[in-house]
């Protein structure tokens, strides 16, 4: 994109930049070569032309004109050239005379008749106090690009003048520039227009083509025109424009001189040319990445698109994501955003028209089921781990996350109903479900007064924890996951005291009136620096707070653990989803003892005692 939007005519107008954006340098499409045209440059263009039946006395219209510019060259001495249509001209002397310049002009393949006449009776195309040359254009109908000239060799005697060499819109072209001139159809495949009935090529001015000038455009009407093209008046879908222009008004949906061919959606571009600085991807039929077929109106998209106007880039894998993850499109994947498990605020595409997120709803991707990754889903997760070999290991700084939790219940809050919830890692499952309560991430109603084990049941369950649905026992918990311990400041301090069980015991309740006691939460087979548990949902919202604490403060830690694939010491078997551990690692428990998280975490200090390679 940033290299096609350099490409661009500057006869045409300004040739704005396209850097800046991410697709800049990523989306690619082809520049045609002269002749041909459509995405994928397969369509031959036919010629082009102006209608016989526009432009006349009679059109109320009114009188269509030719292309006038005006070149005044300002100079004493030295050379110049023109470029029209990014073709430039030989090099043209100052004092070049009017029939050679003419003939360098029209020397040019973009030019196939003009009009020149120098100005004031000059003899030659430049001079002290300038010559205007006007350039008529006779056969490059409509508005056509301005000339664009190189000054940079010219001189001018004058010490106190610079040379100039400035071209003007004289007189704007009016007349049309469409394929078959807009009475007939183009046959892609041949690049031949088909010319409906009393019409036939034309010499570009009106006349019937001879052998020095013949378009092949059907821009002349060989006999007098009393109806509207097609088998009846514009194929019955459109209105015919009577006399003089004898003109197609299709209906939406369709297209063409008789309105006989069908019209494709039209969507955002995938590749085009900005419109301004940065903006880019304006409407396109078959969003400019398919070939639409007339007969049917419907796109035959690029391999890899998909949609009526080809608009979406399709998800690979067959079937979808190979059967284990999702399709979305960049604004939905958004939706699914989360920071280390929490939820977040993020878009894609949320402010309408904003050229940076022109693809929120056109690129798609796969956003892969638990257990398994890579652009496709087709690859199976490997155990995460913590690696035994890092340096600060043997240190003591490899820390459980422990997190800190003061529940107060007062008045209503002790009720026998009264109850809270803890969530943990909701983003994804709350983003998905835009719900507040979700089974996988959000406990169960805790009592306020629930016990060690109550509180720590009611978070083993979550999916987001280690555990699996209510009531039923996650298939991981034989590989080390759920591991929590949970613990009462109340009662731990009671049972070191040497207390009988019956009198710490009545210190086994989670929230006491004064916020005196402080539920501490380990995590045992979740590492790293874990996002904080929410309380939510209190039965009792006046009467039941809590406040949770993280990263060291009020006797909280910060988890230090590694998450790294087999740990670090092995390489991850992405079809079967096993690691294979380096020689003398094998499973862990996570604490660089023998287990079963499968995760090369273990360093084997006998291997042939402990079973090891």
């Amino acid at each position: 994109m940033q290299y096609y939007a350099t490409q661009k005519d500057p006869g045409s107008g300004t040739v704005f930049t396209y850097q800046d954006n991410w697709d800049s340098d990523m989306m690619y499409g082809c520049k045609c070569d002269k002749g041909y045209f459509g995405y994928d440059c397969l369509d031959r263009a036919c010629p082009v032309g102006d209608d016989p039946m526009t432009g006349t006395e009679n059109d109320p219209n009114g009188k269509q004109e030719d292309e006038k510019q005006t070149v005044t060259c300002k100079a004493t001495g030295g050379k110049f050239t023109l470029t029209f249509r990014q073709e430039t001209t030989a090099y043209i002397a100052h004092d070049e005379t009017l029939e050679g310049f003419t003939q360098k002009f029209l020397a040019l393949s973009t030019i196939t008749g003009a009009d020149i006449t120098f100005g004031s009776g000059s003899a030659v195309a430049c001079q002290q106090d300038g010559v205007v040359i006007t350039i008529k254009f006779t056969l490059q109908h409509g508005d056509v690009p301005l000339l664009v000239p190189d000054v940079s060799n010219l001189q001018h005697s004058s010490s106190i003048k610079e040379p100039e060499l400035i071209v003007k819109e004289d007189l704007k072209g009016t007349k049309e520039s469409d394929f078959c001139s807009n009475r007939g159809l183009c046959d892609v495949l041949t690049g031949y227009c088909a010319c409906a009935t009393n019409y036939d090529t034309s010499n570009g001015l009106g006349e019937r083509g001879n052998a020095l000038h013949n378009l092949g455009d059907c821009g002349f009407a060989t006999a007098s025109i009393t109806n509207c093209a097609g088998e009846i008046a514009c194929s019955g879908h459109g209105v015919c424009r009577d006399s003089p222009t004898y003109q197609c008004m299709c209906q939406a949906g369709w297209t063409s001189v008789d309105c006989s061919a069908r019209t494709c959606p039209y969507d955002v571009a995938w590749f085009d040319r900005p419109i301004s600085d940065g903006r880019a991807h304006q409407l396109a039929e078959c969003s400019n990445n398919g070939l639409c077929d007339r007969t049917k109106g419907e796109c035959t998209c690029a391999i890899g698109f998909e949609g009526g106007a080809c608009e979406r880039l399709s998800c690979p894998g067959s079937p979808v994501c190979n059967g284990h993850g999702k399709c979305l499109t960049m604004s939905h994947r958004a939706e699914l955003a989360e920071l280390n498990g929490d939820v977040t605020d993020l878009s894609y595409g949320a402010t309408p028209n904003k050229p940076s997120t022109w693809d929120f709803d056109k690129i798609q991707g796969c956003a892969c089921d638990q257990g398994y990754e890579g652009f496709d889903c087709s690859l199976r997760s490997c155990p995460y781990g913590d690696d035994p070999r890092t340096a600060w290991y043997t240190s003591g700084n490899h820390l459980d996350e422990v997190q800190m939790l003061t529940c107060t219940a007062v008045g209503q809050g002790q009720a026998v109903d009264s109850t809270f919830r803890l969530s943990f890692r909701c983003g994804k499952y709350n983003n998905i479900q835009k719900v507040t309560i979700n089974e996988r991430c959000t406990t169960d109603p805790i009592p306020w007064d629930a016990t060690e084990k109550q509180v720590m049941a009611a978070l083993v369950k979550l999916k987001t924890i280690g555990g699996e649905t209510i009531g039923s026992e996650h298939e991981h918990n034989k590989y080390e996951s759920g591991k929590l311990e949970v613990k009462f400041s109340l009662k731990e301090a009671s049972k070191k005291s040497g207390v009988q069980p019956r009198t710490y015991n009545k210190l086994d309740k989670a929230c006491t009136s004064g916020g005196t006691n402080t539920i501490s939460v380990r995590f045992m087979s979740q590492f790293g620096n874990l996002p904080a548990l929410v309380f939510t949902s209190p039965t009792k919202p006046a009467q039941v707070t809590m406040k949770v604490e993280t990263d060291g403060v009020n006797g909280s830690q910060k988890g230090t653990k590694e998450m790294k694939v087999c740990s670090g010491r092995g390489l991850c078997d992405y079809t079967s989803g096993q690691c294979i551990c380096a020689s003398g690692f094998g499973s862990s428990d996570g604490y660089n003892h023998l287990g079963n998280r499968r995760d090369c975490g273990h360093v084997y200090q006998n291997p042939v005692a402990e079973g090891g390679p």
